[in-house]
């Protein structure tokens, strides 16, 4: 998704109706932010998809360079991978 709203309710469907666990990945905090707007949308839909939010949680992080920050968050590539492979069945892993 480019943006947050308005939400792009068929694509997310589509989405949502295609796969067992859905992942939403952002550069800002988890609650309230697009990942949140997402798993209500589904919810609302009825889709059975699972939703795993990955980006900034709501805790403090302290002042540095962007590299230090990703990394307190838990943004880093090597900590995307691994949260998304907590996520997803071990069947699918294969293409992550």
């Amino acid at each position: 998704m480019r943006w947050v709203k308005p939400l792009d309710e068929a694509l997310i469907l589509s989405v949502a109706e295609r796969h067992h666990c859905l992942i939403t990945l952002e550069e800002n905090a988890i609650a309230g932010g697009a990942g949140s707007s997402i798993a209500e949308f589904i919810a609302q839909s009825g889709a059975t998809c699972a939703v795993r939010h990955i980006g900034i949680p709501d805790t403090f992080i302290a002042h540095a360079g962007q590299g230090e920050c990703r990394q307190l968050a838990g943004l880093t590539a090597e900590a995307i991978v691994a949260a998304a492979q907590t996520s997803v069945p071990m069947a699918s892993q294969q293409t992550l």
